[in-house]
């Protein structure tokens, strides 16, 4: 996960919400294709191309639109662009463990890390493709995290309890991690400027011509910058 920072809603999704009068009142389910199709090309955009959650690349095929507080709890939120993000869908419809992201996340409630600027600081990653939370004892592994879940500190616990709800640990999302660290780590070894490797942190801060960053971005920086 890492930090989203959006700009303007579309003007579509103003227009439409400006049409509420007295006798009715503008709702999700009836928002026009084309105001969807506005909000999706939004956020892809304002994503740079990758999903909210586990920074997988996505396009119009490959994400859905979701609430991030759900419309079943929190339907004041529906038309609210910054309540709205694209996930990857990829995973729907497999058994549960398999599932992550907003398949797996549902109704449930968790912190908006996405909206902190400080989200880097909550997670990293390690040389298996886990995601952790950033802990004072420097536990690297989930099995370690899971040996000492007394040691944690509350805020750690919560971000801990994200990881588990989006299920960021899926087997499949691991597998991808481990081998960009992976590939990452090889090169590094022959690498011994330091400014190099800062050269390699602005390349994935920096989206390509598509306005897309690279796949699994955030994983990355967090990588190099804890060399």
């Amino acid at each position: 996960m890492r930090y989203i920072q959006k700009g303007p809603e579309p003007e579509s999704l103003t227009n439409f919400k400006g049409l509420k009068h007295k006798n009715w009142k503008p709702s999700y389910d009836v928002l026009p294709d084309e105001v969807i199709k506005d909000i999706i090309n939004s956020l892809l955009y304002y994503q740079g191309g990758l999903c909210c959650y586990c920074q997988v690349e996505i396009n119009q095929q490959t994400s859905r639109l979701v609430h991030f507080h759900s419309q079943q709890y929190f339907k004041k939120e529906e038309l609210n662009y910054e309540n709205l993000f694209l996930s990857c869908s990829t995973s729907e419809g497999m058994p549960p463990q398999y599932q992550h992201c907003a398949a797996h996340k549902d109704e449930a409630i968790i912190p908006k890390f996405m909206d902190d600027t400080r989200c880097n600081a909550y997670f990293k990653y390690n040389t298996l493709g886990e995601v952790v939370p950033i802990n004072a004892y420097g536990l690297r592994t989930i099995k370690q995290i899971q040996l000492n879940m007394n040691k944690l500190s509350p805020s750690e616990k919560t971000v801990l309890n994200t990881i588990e709800v989006l299920n960021l640990n899926a087997s499949k999302l691991k597998e991808q991690r481990k081998a960009i660290i992976t590939e990452l780590a090889k090169v590094l070894r022959k690498v011994k400027d330091k400014e190099k490797i800062k050269h390699a942190m602005t390349v994935y801060q920096k989206r390509d011509k598509n306005g897309r960053y690279p796949r699994f971005a955030g994983v990355v920086l967090s990588y190099l910058s804890s060399l």
